[in-house]
């Protein structure tokens, strides 16, 4: 299940970084799919890892691809 987690995290990073490589506030939305999962299965101190995992691969993108986000994506 772990694996699974980790690798959905890889895969929406990846397609992020590689396919829609324009600023765009939905996108980042994706990261709440492993987060949830993550939250049904280890509880809320794993849920909270997982988002805080979300957040630091969202801005490092944005770093990355030299972007900015827009309010809305950094509340999501």
């Amino acid at each position: 299940m772990l694996a699974g987690v980790v690798g959905l995290f890889a895969v929406i990073t990846l397609l992020r970084v590689t396919l829609f490589d324009d600023s765009n506030d939905a996108f980042v939305v994706l990261y709440a799919i492993p987060t949830v999962i993550v939250a049904i299965r280890w509880r809320l101190a794993a849920a909270l890892a997982a988002a805080g995992t979300a957040y630091v691969l969202s801005i490092g993108e944005l770093l990355l691809l030299d972007q900015s986000l827009g309010p809305v994506g950094y509340l999501t």
